[in-house]
């Protein structure tokens, strides 16, 4: 069968688009394939009548890996990018987010009861923020280096591990719950600690939020969609080719290895390598033919419950930017009523979306060209269920969208503008523009299974690859995973190293026939045992 390319790549999210950037720099001819009529995948953007909207993040964390892997292919200008500031306002409080000892004196003042707990609470966690700074900073991560740097990096790493084995056995095994139990008792305290974020997560991202929050949070000045688009011109410019709107349904193997993709439109495509970057659940169930993964492994892949959804609304404004700064003051802020922690799990409440806590994101208070002049582009988001109200009044992702799912759109609207009003006084009579984006939304335009904001669940206990998060391999030669769905607990960091580590692999033969004959007799053996 002749490979017409040397590298197929599947979705070009941050993951693909990695992946593919440093394959083609790399003179490898590659093609990428994505579903949606633009990169981005969960990091798109969207214009509308003048407006600009980030569709899903909202901003992006560094963590020393995404911004050496875009000096690494050219892509780095310090002057596009801004430092992301977010505000949290609840009762009794409002505070910019500058230090952590700032932020535990304003907590303190609003549950006064607690304050010493607090104090604790967030010394706790500027512990676990200094080592991940000094993880992240102290030179290159071995993750974006290859040769010697990386040989180095791996024994620094190595050596702060060493040297603060008890703090970092804390973090990765600990739950933020736990710890934020452990210090604080007053009810109210904890569900404003527990509220803006995933269920279950560990301390390594609970104080990695906190830690984010204080040092590391991005924007690109022209959007994030404008990083996409870079991302796809560089990887068009060394040479790949990218056609969007193209599905694939078929991964097309042969005595156990991958040959190509089989794409909605009929095509058959060939390739020596095949990197998928979607949803794992998708690939296994419907994009392999059946038996390739054990039983064992498909259960525990399909019952597994996937991080939490957003549903975001987008609104364009009759409001000039000064003037909405005079409100908001940061591009990021967080409105936290009283009782604002819904229950999820509730999918049959039908006010779940309102008097909940609510992300407020305003880029054009920086920019003002992403909006009309005069405008602005405002995004409101909260966390909801794919579930809610029978999977969004219509019955489940594959079924049409009736009246009742319109209906229920224009509720969660007026919901969230309810929410809003306690920020933006009179923001009901200034709307421009709106529409809503909802999971269903998510899973039409990423196939992310109940439209995941993220990968599997951020909660360690429940995920299926908490304790071997690395799963680049597949048990069919030839065919290899990147994207956030590969590296546990995924996200922007995981998305970008894994397409990195992969493209690596590759290049150095490391991902080769031989090697994955090996990794497919240790599989069979662990299947027998």
């Amino acid at each position: 069968m002749p490979e017409n390319y040397d590298a197929i790549v599947i979705g070009a999210g941050m993951g693909g688009l990695m992946c593919g950037n440093f394959l083609a720099r790399a003179g490898r001819r590659v093609l990428m394939l994505e579903h949606n009529h633009q990169p981005g995948g969960l990091m798109a953007g969207f214009w509308r009548k003048g407006f600009y909207f980030d569709a899903g993040d909202q901003s992006i964390e560094n963590m020393g890996i995404v911004f050496p892997l875009l000096k690494q292919l050219g892509l780095y200008h310090p002057d596009d990018w801004e430092r992301a500031m977010y505000r949290f306002i609840h009762p009794g409080m409002d505070h910019i987010i500058t230090d952590f000892a700032g932020t535990a004196e304003a907590l303190a003042k609003v549950f006064p009861t607690d304050a010493q707990g607090i104090r604790r609470f967030f010394s706790k966690i500027e512990e676990f923020s200094a080592l991940m700074q000094t993880a992240t900073n102290t030179g290159r991560l071995p993750f974006t280096a290859t040769g010697l740097e990386q040989i180095v990096g791996v024994m620094r790493l190595a050596m702060l591990g060493m040297r603060n084995m008890s703090l970092a056995w804390e973090m990765i095994n600990g739950k933020i719950e736990a710890l934020a139990k452990h210090h604080i008792t007053d009810p109210d305290a904890l569900k404003f600690f527990l509220m803006p974020g995933y269920q279950g997560m560990s301390i390594m991202n609970g104080a990695g939020f906190w830690h984010m929050w204080v040092h590391d949070y991005w924007y690109p000045r022209r959007g994030i969609q404008s990083l996409m688009d870079a991302l796809a011109g560089n990887f068009r410019y060394h040479g790949g080719q990218i056609r969007f709107k193209n599905m694939v349904e078929e991964i097309i193997v042969g005595n156990g290895r991958a040959l190509g993709v089989r794409t909605a439109q009929g095509e058959n495509l060939y390739a020596k390598h095949i990197i998928y970057c979607g949803d794992m659940i998708r690939l296994y169930t419907k994009m392999l033919p059946a038996g390739t993964a054990s039983a064992a492994f498909l259960n525990k892949i399909t019952t597994a419950p996937v991080a939490e959804p957003l549903v975001a609304l987008y609104l364009g404004l009759d409001i000039e930017p000064a003037d909405l700064r005079k409100l908001l003051k940061v591009h990021h802020t967080f409105y936290i009523p009283q009782n604002g922690a819904k229950e999820l799990a509730q999918i049959n409440e039908p006010d779940m979306h309102r008097d909940t806590w609510i992300e407020i994101n305003a880029p054009c208070l920086d920019n003002p060209t992403l909006a009309p002049v005069g405008k602005s582009a405002v995004t409101v988001q909260t966390m909801t269920n794919y579930h809610w109200i029978n999977t969004w009044g219509t019955g489940g992702d594959e079924h049409a969208r009736p009246d009742e799912y319109r209906r229920l759109k224009e509720k969660v609207k007026n919901d969230l503008l309810h929410n809003l009003e306690n920020v933006i006084p009179g923001v009901r009579n200034k709307v421009a523009y709106w529409d809503l984006g909802t999971p269903l939304s998510t899973i039409r335009f990423t196939l992310n299974k109940e439209g995941g904001s993220c990968a599997f669940t951020f909660d360690p206990e429940l995920a299926p690859f908490s304790r071997r998060p690395a799963q680049f391999r597949t048990p069919v030669r030839g065919l290899y995973m990147a994207g956030q769905w590969s590296l546990w607990p995924g996200g922007i960091v995981g998305a970008a190293m894994s397409g990195k580590i992969v493209a690596t692999h590759i290049l150095s033969g490391f991902y080769s026939e031989a090697t994955d004959r090996i990794y497919q007799l240790i599989r069979k053996a662990r299947r027998a045992g």
